[in-house]
């Protein structure tokens, strides 16, 4: 009877994953006289997630304030494998990015939170998949960073599905909802395929909403022990401080959907012209960037200068150059692999005002050695005669 139940509940959860019978309306008291910003969550109300990220001071620093909420009860665990109490549930869906969020106006309503989008594909999209599998191939952000500055990447989210699953033959709760792994890989380093031996609703909310771990943390972290707390997370804030029943996250915007560096910049320099034996020249370049590295300076395309770029000017020295073309060039490499560069053309001209130029002097000197042979030639011949 009990099999029969499921099985009848499981089928009416499939065709109609979504039944409204009636809506509760829910009131929540706060203050508007410092704050605003407040968002109305559908399932979390003022408390929520939404709100801790959109909330700010009216008047002053908008990053700066400290906002109370009350919570219903105390945290059971930090663990977000076993957190079951809501204001466990609450405080982790601050410290912890999934690929999607549930946004604040219906939990069926998914917000990209690391993903940026996702191609849901069968047999009948591609015959290459398995029929009665789905498989899902998740973007992701390339700016998202854990605490200790490691870059999120594919191989972290698709270690996440395949941690949950092992783990779950150990008790770990989190891993039941998809049991139905077939595979998770990184196909690069920001995307993740992963595919399922079943054609779900529930599917893509059993991965989209998992919270992501490091992988660099949990590889050394066997199935077994999956209930050992760490700390390395990636979310909008961090826990500073646990002290019963007060617990106080901080924004930490450092490391979570860190801003995509922009290349660094290089003011443009006009090419130089200067004659050959004067000095005082130099290019100088004004430059800048948020997270400088390493610089280089080619002559002609052979390096002449190299080093770690941590100023806001990048100078050389041009003088001693012989009468010619030159082409300088220097490239600017920054932490996040951003790559910009600039050329200048230095031309080096003849002196004026009676200077002479080291081959004019040679074609003269020539010039008058064969005058001198050529003379002597004849005084010998009168000679003779």
């Amino acid at each position: 009877m009990y099999d029969a139940a499921s099985q009848m509940q499981q089928i009416l959860h499939e065709n109609v994953p979504k039944l409204v019978v009636y809506e509760n309306m829910y009131l929540q008291a706060y203050r508007t006289d410092k704050f605003t910003g407040f968002v109305q969550d559908y399932v979390q109300g003022i408390s929520g997630q939404w709100s801790n990220r959109k909330v700010h001071p009216k008047v002053g620093d908008i990053m700066a304030g400290n906002l109370t909420t009350a919570i219903p009860t105390d945290v059971d665990t930090f663990n977000h494998f076993s957190a079951n109490n809501i204001a466990s549930t609450r405080i982790l869906d601050n410290l912890y990015s999934s690929l999607y969020r549930h946004g604040p106006d219906s939990t069926s309503t998914p917000v990209n939170d690391l993903a940026t989008n996702v191609l849901v594909e069968t047999h009948e999209d591609n015959f290459s998949i398995p029929s009665g599998h789905t498989r899902h191939t998740f973007s992701i952000v390339h700016n998202a960073f854990w605490t200790d500055g490691t870059p999120l990447t594919a191989q972290d989210v698709a270690n996440t599905f395949i941690y949950l699953k092992e783990s779950a033959a150990y008790g770990n709760p989190a891993g039941t909802g998809i049991a139905n792994l077939v595979s998770a890989t990184a196909k690069d380093l920001y995307t993740v395929v992963v595919e399922l031996d079943t054609q779900s609703y529930w599917d893509f909310a059993h991965l989209a909403y998992a919270k992501i771990i490091p992988y660099h943390i949990y590889s050394g972290i066997a199935y077994s022990s999956w209930n050992n707390l760490t700390r390395m997370r990636c979310g909008p804030f961090v826990l500073t401080d646990s002290s019963s029943p007060t617990h106080v996250i901080s924004r930490y915007a450092l490391h979570h959907h860190k801003a995509v560096n922009p290349a660094p910049v290089i003011a443009e320099v006009n090419d130089i012209s200067y004659e050959a034996g004067t000095t005082g020249h130099e290019i100088v370049w004004q430059v800048s960037d948020d997270n400088p590295l390493l610089y280089t300076v080619f002559r002609n395309w052979t390096v002449i200068d190299t080093g770690v770029w941590n100023t806001t000017e990048i100078r050389v020295n041009i003088d001693g150059l012989a009468v010619g073309t030159y082409n300088f060039t220097l490239f600017l490499f920054d932490s996040s692999l951003n790559v910009a560069n600039d050329t200048v053309w230095v031309t080096v001209t003849p002196a004026a005002g009676g200077g002479i130029d080291s081959q004019v002097l040679l074609i003269i000197g020539v010039g008058a050695g064969i005058a001198a042979a050529v003379i002597v030639g004849v005084v010998v011949m009168r000679k003779q005669t």
